[in-house]
């Protein structure tokens, strides 16, 4: 911490005693002081210096008796009455000669002599003690005041004033140098701390160059306190670069107190630059709040951080106009989708989706790739973000071929060695694409590319580097492993799913981040419970069971509607498995029960593909159901969940899923032939089987194709071994 330097304190000391002393001396010599020359702000309110009177002159000159016609008399001249008064009130006759004279000179009329008298032998006698009780550093001022007092002691009353002009003269210079000097003094003390607190600064820039963004924040925190003594507007600046040291540590390390403060800095910032005095810097601080308050919101399980990061940036809108800052208007553009995506994702319509695409276009209005070819970049891959999460919830394929489209754009900018961890932002993000592509078509070409895609990011997004984007990409890679295992015959890829889901939960911890660890904790019941539905024992269906009711302690049905309807539904899949092997009905009821409850936000209007999946699923649990009991009704139900499926499913749209329901479909047909003996069921199974197969066939999915081959051979056997 630096100090300010002593010296100047000294000087301005000095210059006020100086200040007070030539004050005394204008009100001695009746001379003018000229105010102008001080600082209004070191002038002292006390009084100037005064003795205490060891004389009443006035009762001196009363008890005496002096009569009238003495007194004029010594106006007159008379020397014997001068001296008389001059020895009763310890003064010299020559100045009491001169006190007559003066009254002479006034004209003062004989019944006012007495009391004239007095009052000049009064202040004499007051004057003399006052500049006696001076004591001045200057040792030229004090000869002069001492010169001053003599002439006042014998009268020369003149030469008295001619003094004291001379030591008021040389004292107001002095005071006049001591000040220039105490003001040099304080423009390079405030020099000096400008100068160490830019040292301190740039101590924070090298250790954000050194990727340490906590310690940076230390640094430019410390700035902040020396700079605000010499600028509190250089002071705010520092404070501004705090900020967005802590931003980035906060986004880097998963440390949300960090992005906290800096909303606390950014909003105090706001106060001191005001959007009259600077609206451009206002507008600037309004967009870098919206940035902090949208990582939080990310973060967090409410909607409130985003909302507030949506206002900001539409504040910085206000004055980031695209005629005024184009750029700067396209940024705030691109932050602003940014929020209303993710706002988008956690709500059931699509209105904040589109309004995000169209954020987003705007922004790619002014970023052209020749002028800003990185911005250009980001403002595709998040483009391709929002056009994947509006395709997730439509039956077809187009805006996941944009999205496609759109990261492959920003990876010609967005290259490895130029921008390592945007690269792997963006190969994070194609994956995704992929990934829901690979999910909806019957190969497993897209699949396998998703997985290279994530692979591709982790190179970049080590644990120690960026644990919460590592993480991030573990659970996707997951998710494309898990796929890919559901479509194979062995259990390698679901095991390498569990792992990459498990490593995910090592960072995303329910405190720091409670929506990506609940969405974790999905994906691994979802792992675990298609691994549980190949073996023998109901461990890991129990496991499974345990992590979708983990995901709905924060995965609620207020908070995130979808997110609750997809675990619902998941958790469906693993009651209806381990109702499959129990001897009792309990576990399929709640199988139905928490299929239906997703079907209270999965509508077909809203995200048809997640509703036909869970009519899908439905008709999976009560076709187990109708086996167990004797009468046709449940398989019925079945069946019209099967069809409710198909409507959305459809071979076109979703080749891969149509084949699966195809395949139910004829299970819940021989399941009926089997209890009504309707031999139409065994053909509509039979067709069913068959379509299935031919998709299997074309995604050469051994394992799809190993099931539904011996279900076909199960049909044909029951149609009397032919399928004519």
């Amino acid at each position: 911490m630096m100090h300010e330097p002593a010296e100047p304190k000294t000087w301005r000391a000095n210059a006020i005693d100086r200040f007070c002393l030539v004050v005394f001396l204008a009100s001695l010599s009746g001379a003018y002081l000229p105010f102008s020359e001080l600082r209004a702000q070191d002038i002292e309110t006390s009084q100037p210096l005064r003795a205490e009177r060891d004389i009443n002159a006035r009762d001196i000159i009363v008890n005496r008796g002096y009569t009238e016609d003495q007194l004029t008399a010594a106006v007159r001249g008379s020397s014997e009455y001068s001296a008389r008064i001059a020895r009763d009130l310890g003064i010299t006759e020559s100045a009491v000669t001169n006190f007559f004279r003066i009254l002479g000179r006034e004209k003062v009329a004989p019944d006012r002599l007495l009391e004239k008298l007095a009052e000049i032998a009064e202040r004499h006698v007051e004057q003399i003690a006052r500049l006696r009780a001076l004591d001045p550093d200057d040792p030229a001022t004090r000869t002069l005041l001492e010169d001053a007092t003599r002439a006042i002691e014998e009268g020369r009353l003149t030469d008295a004033d001619l003094i004291l002009e001379r030591a008021e003269e040389t004292e107001l210079a002095a005071a006049r140098a001591a000040r220039s000097l105490a003001r040099q003094a304080d423009r390079a003390a405030e020099k000096r701390l400008l100068t160490a607190a830019e040292a301190r600064a740039e101590r924070g820039g090298i250790a954000s160059q050194q990727l340490d963004f906590l310690r940076a924040a230390e640094h430019f925190e410390e700035a902040a306190d020396i700079a605000k003594e010499a600028s509190p507007e250089q002071a705010t600046s520092y404070a501004l670069e705090q900020a967005g040291a802590l931003y980035r540590h906060g986004l880097e390390k998963g440390h949300n107190q960090s992005l906290r403060r800096a909303v606390t800095i950014y909003r105090g910032a706001l106060q001191e630059r005001t959007r009259d005095r600077v609206p451009l810097n206002w507008a600037m601080t309004q967009n870098n709040l919206g940035n902090a308050l949208q990582t939080l919101g990310e973060r967090e399980t409410g909607t409130e951080r985003l909302e507030q990061a949506v206002d900001a940036y539409n504040a910085a809108l206000e004055e980031y106009s695209r005629n005024r800052v184009p750029l700067n208007w396209a940024m705030t553009q691109n932050n602003l989708g940014n929020a209303l995506q993710t706002l988008g994702e956690r709500e059931a319509g699509t209105e904040r989706l589109e309004q995000a695409v169209d954020a987003y276009n705007a922004a790619l209005e002014e970023y052209s790739r020749n002028r800003v070819p990185l911005d250009w970049a980001a403002a595709q891959n998040n483009l391709g973000n929002a056009l994947q999460t509006l395709g997730e919830r439509e039956a077809g394929t187009e805006r996941l071929e944009q999205a496609v489209d759109a990261y492959n754009a920003a990876l010609e900018e967005r290259t490895r060695d130029r921008v390592p961890l945007d690269w792997a932002a963006a190969q994070n993000d194609l994956g995704n694409a992929l990934q829901t592509l690979g999910e909806r078509e019957t190969g497993t070409e897209r699949l396998e590319q998703a997985v290279d895609a994530y692979n591709a990011a982790l190179e970049e997004y080590s644990r120690n580097r960026v644990p919460l984007n590592w993480a991030m990409t573990q659970n996707n890679l997951g998710n494309a492993l898990q796929t890919l295992g559901e479509r194979e015959a062995g259990t390698e890829r679901l095991e390498q799913a569990v792992d990459a889901y498990n490593a995910a939960l090592e960072e995303y911890s329910r405190n720091r981040v409670p929506l990506d660890w609940a969405a974790a904790q999905n994906n691994l019941g979802n792992a675990l419970q298609t691994l549980g539905e190949r073996e023998t024992g109901t461990e890991r269906l129990e496991q499974a069971v345990d992590a979708y009711n983990a995901a709905l302690e924060e995965h609620t049905r207020d908070r995130v509607p979808l997110d609750w309807a997809m675990v619902q539904n998941n958790l469906g899949n693993a009651l209806q498995t381990l109702g499959e092997r129990e001897a009792g009905t309990e576990r399929l009821e709640q199988a139905v029960d928490a299929y239906n409850a997703a079907l209270e936000e999965y509508s077909r209007n809203r995200v048809p593909l997640h509703w036909a999946l869970s009519q899908n699923n439905l008709g999976n649990a009560l076709q187990t159901l109708g086996e167990r009991e004797a009468g046709t009704e449940r398989l019925e139900q079945a069946v019209d969940a099967y069809n409710a499926a198909l409507e959305e499913h459809t071979r076109d749209q979703a080749p891969y899923q149509w084949a699966q329901t195809q395949e139910n479909l004829a299970i819940a047909f021989v399941s009926l032939f089997r209890k009504a003996n309707e031999h139409s069921r065994l053909r509509s199974a039979l067709d069913a089987v068959d379509g299935a197969l031919e998709v299997y066939r074309e995604a050469q999915s051994a394992y799809d194709l190993g099931t539904a081959g011996r279900l076909r051979a199960e049909i044909v056997e029951a149609m009397g071994g032919t399928d004519d």
